[in-house]
């Protein structure tokens, strides 16, 4: 089954909310130190490296200069004959997302935060290890997750549960077992483990290039790192825990970020894929063509009717030979199962595109779904009264559900 558009991504907001959610504001909660100009410059050294603080502004009305206690040490008069100015440089807004933050601290090792014109607080790299931080890192791991899964069920379908050790799927399943036990909505790839999620994708060399990578070691490096990020945060460490030099730990995490951001990407294509079918056109032949789901549907046969194909499996193109050989294959196997069988076919709305499917009464939807799934498919349609529902054949659930009756298009 392939796809004719490409609407809206799904895990837009997920990823909206680890980029720009929690801003520069939401980590400077302390109030700003800072030291008094006409005092000695070597007390005030002194004062700084009792708080192991690095640099500090010069305490005003208006803050606009800065004292660093590398500079006062031995250095003879006040604090305020050290002093720099504060310029543009040493800025960031408080309303900077800190995803935005955390990179910017790869260029210096501080900023002053300014705030309705005022300088408020200071932010250096040791702010890596605050809670904010962590929780922005873990958006993007959560997002990672969640595009990786819908990856895997695009490129492996049920195929994965066979790539993993016996060991690690028992340990999913008993994750499984409890989660459903205590009535959560989860799929047993949703309780397998980060570095399994890596191990498949491992197995798609052309997924793994989509995803950035130029060679199998550049990505299991990576997967590596990312894992351990990951378990550190979950376990409730920061990304100094992960990576204590500060700007190895900003290098992990714009990794990690923008692996999240591709990973996402990809996927969205996905949840494009599936808008992307629910405006297929279905026809079924009996015996001149009627339209089941479109402008002007026509009655049911039945009650149920499913519409399976065997045309470009998982959306990737194939010559006419191969489809139609697919196709003579998928129709035997229905047919030994349905009831009554008929020729269909599904065609983008502006009928650029067809595939020819078969409908069919009498089969269930675990049925149709296995049948799918065993060519290839990521979907069927299940036709009833007014809906048509585009079921997902890895786990049986609908993705879409739309009514039969197509809203024309305007002019």
């Amino acid at each position: 089954m392939a796809s004719f558009e490409t609407p809206n991504n799904a895990l837009e907001s997920l990823l909206r909310v680890a980029e720009s959610s929690i801003t520069v504001r939401d980590l400077t909660t302390t109030q700003l130190w800072s030291v008094a100009g006409n005092e000695q410059a070597a007390d005030i050294a002194a004062l700084m490296d009792l708080h192991r603080f690095d640099v500090a502004p010069v305490a005003a009305r208006r803050i606009a200069s800065y004292v660093e206690a590398e500079v006062l040490r031995g250095r003879p008069g006040v604090a305020s004959d050290a002093a720099s100015p504060i310029a543009t440089q040493h800025l960031v807004s408080s309303s900077l997302p800190l995803s935005e933050m955390i990179l910017c601290l790869e260029d210096r090792p501080w900023y002053f935060v300014l705030d309705h014109s005022q300088v408020t607080s200071l932010i250096t790299r040791a702010d890596l290890q605050l809670p904010a931080v962590s929780t922005v890192i873990f958006g993007f791991v959560t997002v990672a997750e969640a595009s990786m899964n819908q990856l895997i069920e695009h490129h492996l379908g049920g195929d994965w549960e066979q790539l993993l050790t016996h060991g690690r799927i028992e340990a999913a399943k008993r994750i499984h077992a409890l989660r459903l036990a205590h009535n959560a909505e989860i799929t047993l790839l949703e309780c397998i483990q980060m570095c399994d999620r890596f191990d498949l994708i491992a197995t798609q060399p052309q997924l793994v290039a989509s995803l950035g990578f130029t060679s199998k070691r550049s990505f299991e490096t990576f997967s590596k790192e990312f894992a351990e990020l990951r378990n550190t945060l979950a376990h409730g460490g920061n990304l100094l825990d992960a990576h204590s030099d500060p700007l190895q730990g900003i290098g992990l995490f714009r990794a990690a970020r923008g692996f999240a951001q591709r990973a996402s990407e990809l996927a969205s294509d996905l949840e494009m894929l599936w808008d992307a079918y629910s405006k297929t056109v279905v026809e079924i032949e009996n015996p001149d063509w009627h339209e089941l789901v479109g402008e002007n549907p026509t009655a049911l046969p039945d009650d149920i009717v499913h519409v399976i194909t065997a045309f470009n499996p998982r959306s990737q193109l194939r010559t006419s030979a191969i489809n139609l050989a697919a196709q003579a294959s998928l129709a035997t196997i229905v047919q030994h199962s349905a009831t009554q069988t008929w020729g269909a076919r599904g065609s983008s709305p502006d009928g650029a595109w067809t595939e020819q499917s078969i409908a069919a009464t009498g089969l269930t939807r675990t049925q149709a779904c296995t049948i799918g799934s065993r060519f290839g498919q990521l979907g069927i349609f299940e036709l009833s009264g007014a809906e048509c529902r585009v079921v997902a054949c890895s786990d049986e659930a609908v993705m879409r559900a739309t009514p039969r009756r197509h809203v024309p298009a305007n002019p």
